[in-house]
């Protein structure tokens, strides 16, 4: 089947064919996904003849979810001399998070970063959650708010966005460099004969086109390694707050991750979320629907790259009770909801780690502030050529410290074993550009402590 972009060239190369040209145009018009040419069905198409001289009405045909594409007969002498045709789609919300998770986060980082470019003039769009023109970090914040649930929809944005197959960008890795032309000519139009015009959907957000299009089954993704969130098998007592830590059963390296769980709101009142191995910092991370007992965590729109050992606690949920039971009956990781994955990425975006969850009496429930541990954050802050963190231990730790500017991008990764007492930790000027600021974590002793640094 002929195709519009085959067909423009092909009138290019062969200019004598145009007097054999048809007056009565039948063609499809469909509307198709950008990965991997998936129909997608239920769309309204819109097929409309634009000309200043007559306002002509458009050609509005409403799809049901069977169908993707429908048939179009266009006489073109019906049309004054000098009209342009164009096509469009729209859809019905198939919903806001529909195939957006920390996995389109992860790699629109990287594309930002300049580590792997998103390959795809469509996948670059929906990765423009905003619409600002430009893809940033603030796309990140809103996608990670889409997640969390703390937006139920996308500001400024639709959920889906349509190019028709006449757009060609001039420079596919900058599709918002230039706008698409309005239409085509009746020339162009009339080569559709016997051929497909295609509405070219992207989902915005799903930067990686794992979108569930309708009439589709929803499948959790398929993870090339598992892992198990262990959370403490304990009693809690009606009035007495606890502090839940969340951990992995085994030692992993990764980007970033994201989990639903359930507190049941009969049973207990959220608290918050403190810092384990990840930083709870933004707020927007976190957010707990009082209503529903949703509490959803992701760890945000920053890249990042993150080593926990076994058992390390990765954040902590604070709670009180209002009965006395079983954590299990209060508290349970979410692990089937089509509408939200609880899955790990790994560094390059591309290991997937599908996560389950179970109770077990080797975690303990603790204060995450350790007696044994105290972090004086760095001084002088703002600085101009050095500062210090000072550390003091009861007995000697190994101690990881890092810097990362606000893409989450490493400016400094160093390890020390810390002995008993007062340790001081000198951070070199040189690690931080002149007038900007980074944000400082410290891995001692069983917890992270993190802070602002500002250099002058």
């Amino acid at each position: 089947m002929k195709n519009l972009f085959t067909l423009l060239l092909l009138a290019l190369s062969a200019p004598s064919a145009f007097a054999q040209l048809p007056d009565t145009v039948e063609f499809q018009l469909c509307a198709r996904y950008w990965k991997d040419d998936r129909p997608i069905k239920g769309a309204t198409l819109t097929f409309q003849a634009i000309n200043p001289a007559f306002p002509y009405s458009p050609i509005v045909i409403n799809l049901d979810t069977s169908q993707s594409c429908t048939n179009l007969v266009v006489v073109i002498s019906d049309y004054l001399p000098g009209t342009t045709f164009s096509y469009s789609a729209s859809l019905p919300d198939t919903g806001h998070l529909n195939g957006v998770t920390v996995v389109d986060i992860c790699k629109t980082s990287r594309h930002i970063l300049g580590i792997e470019p998103l390959s795809s003039p469509y996948s670059m769009i929906a990765a423009d959650v905003n619409k600002s023109g430009s893809i940033t970090t603030f796309d990140l914040v809103e996608s990670n708010k889409l997640i969390t649930g703390v937006y139920n929809s996308i500001p400024n944005n639709t959920a889906w966005r349509f190019i028709p197959d006449y757009c060609i960008f001039p420079n596919p890795n900058n599709p918002f460099q230039s706008s698409c032309i309005a239409g085509i000519s009746d020339v162009a139009l009339a080569m559709l004969d016997g051929g497909i015009a295609k509405v070219i959907g992207t989902k915005t957000g799903d930067v990686d086109g794992d979108v569930t299009l309708i009439g589709e089954s929803f499948t959790q993704p398929v993870g090339t390694d598992s892992i198990t969130l262990l959370l403490p098998q304990i009693q809690v007592t009606a009035g007495v707050p606890v502090v839940v830590p969340v951990r992995f059963d085994k030692a992993i390296q990764f980007a970033t991750m994201q989990a639903q769980f359930f507190l049941d709101p009969a049973l207990a009142h959220y608290d918050s979320i403190s810092d384990g191995l990840i930083d709870v910092y933004p707020p927007s991370n976190v957010n707990y629907n009082q209503q529903t007992g949703e509490l959803r965590f992701s760890t945000g729109g920053a890249y990042l790259n993150i080593f926990a050992t076994s058992g390390a606690t990765l954040f902590n949920i604070h709670l009180t009770p209002s009965q006395s039971g079983n954590l299990s009956d209060v508290l349970k990781v979410v692990l089937d909801d089509p509408t939200m994955s609880t899955l790990a990425v790994g560094s390059d975006c591309t290991l997937h780690f599908t996560i389950g969850s179970t109770y077990v009496n080797l975690v303990d429930t603790h204060n995450p502030i350790s007696t044994g541990v105290r972090v004086l954050p760095p001084s002088p802050n703002p600085f101009r050529e050095q500062t210090w963190i000072e550390i003091e231990l009861e007995n000697a730790e190994t101690a990881v410290l890092e810097l990362a500017d606000l893409t989450g991008r490493l400016l400094l990764s160093e390890q020390k074993i810390l002995h008993s007492g007062t340790n001081r930790w000198e951070i070199e000027a040189s690690t931080i550009a002149p007038g900007s600021f980074a944000i400082w974590r410290l891995r001692v002793g069983g917890q992270m402590v993190s802070g602002k640094l500002v250099r002058e």
